[in-house]
């Protein structure tokens, strides 16, 4: 399925061992939904794989539904950008009287793993699951713990208490269980990681470039405001890393603030630039980077791979 899957006014739905390969472009890979309401009664999603799309699973069942959301490998989603905010989740759950969420492997380099959209109320399972993502939950349901059941889960998480929202980084309280001692966030340091480049402001339409201190073959993937990049919109190369943005994909970017994430393995690279038809004076013009090299860099994030133990309650 390259444009996605939207089944309605069935009674129960099972989708099994099937390939959502989109281009980025489209929105969920997978939308139930009860028509009329409350109309459905099992919907079960197992053993697919689902990659670039905006959004991955969306369930909304009715509230007399079971699903099972099982065996499923979801990666390399786009997100879904709204007023300047990047959000959406791999899994979205927002219908249905109980949810089985069991075995499935998430890897994913925007937005959250799972979104309990407003008004939610059914009993949630989430056990045994491999989950690679920004940000863990967006709670907006405010689902209380009590109904959730998790336990097993490897998690490595970028915010841990924080949801990619509509309104930007949120806190998000909501307890996930990983399996003991296996939960990996990644830390903050102070190193300074960009050797030029970062806090840039360059012309509309202007190409940017950023130099990094990693290694050129650890980069995985680059991504603007959230957003995983096509590697049409960029060029990298080594030395360390330098990756440049096309003036073609800059075109496409509106005036004002950005943010730039390079992906490397076990890091990711994090800094600000500008788009503006007033370019400041003391920036180099072959690269459009400060030549301040020392404050660009101080003001540059980087993430490292950390691990923490963790012992939640319900």
């Amino acid at each position: 399925f390259k444009g996605g899957l939207k089944v309605m006014q069935a009674i129960n739905v099972t989708v099994d061992n099937c390939k959502f390969e989109g281009d980025g472009s489209k929105d969920f890979a997978f939308f139930a939904q009860s028509v009329p309401a409350n109309s459905m009664e099992a919907v079960q999603f197992k053993n697919n794989t689902v990659s670039s799309f905006m959004r991955g699973i969306n369930v909304q069942a009715g509230t007399s539904a079971t699903v099972s959301i099982t065996g499923n490998t979801i990666t390399n989603l786009t997100g879904y950008t709204k007023n300047d905010q990047t959000y959406g989740a791999a899994i979205q759950l927002t219908t249905g009287r109980e949810f089985i969420i069991t075995n499935n492997k998430i890897d994913v380099n925007t937005g959250n793993a799972f979104r309990f959209y407003s008004g939610l109320d059914a009993d949630v399972t989430i056990s045994d699951n491999i989950i690679k993502a920004p940000y863990l939950v967006w709670n907006q349901a405010e689902l209380p713990n009590e109904k959730i059941t998790s336990q097993d889960n490897k998690l490595t998480i970028t915010n841990p208490n924080k949801a990619a929202t509509s309104d930007g980084a949120l806190d998000d309280a909501t307890v996930i269980k990983a399996t003991p001692g296996t939960i990996i966030i990644y830390t903050p340091v102070s190193s300074p990681v960009f050797l030029s480049g970062a806090n840039q402001t360059v012309a509309p339409g202007s190409a940017a470039t950023f130099r990094i201190d990693k290694e050129f073959s650890e980069l995985q993937s680059v991504a603007v405001d959230g957003v995983t990049l096509d590697k049409s919109n960029y060029k990298a190369w080594s030395g360390s890393t330098y990756v440049e943005l096309l003036s073609s994909y800059m075109k496409t970017l509106s005036e004002g603030t950005h943010t730039l994430s390079a992906y490397f393995n076990g890091a990711t690279a994090t800094t600000a630039f500008t788009i503006s038809k007033t370019v400041p004076a003391q920036q180099n013009p072959a690269t459009g980077a400060n030549d301040f090299v020392g404050a660009a860099a101080a003001l540059a994030v980087v993430s490292l791979l950390g691990i923490a133990a963790v012992t939640r309650k319900k």
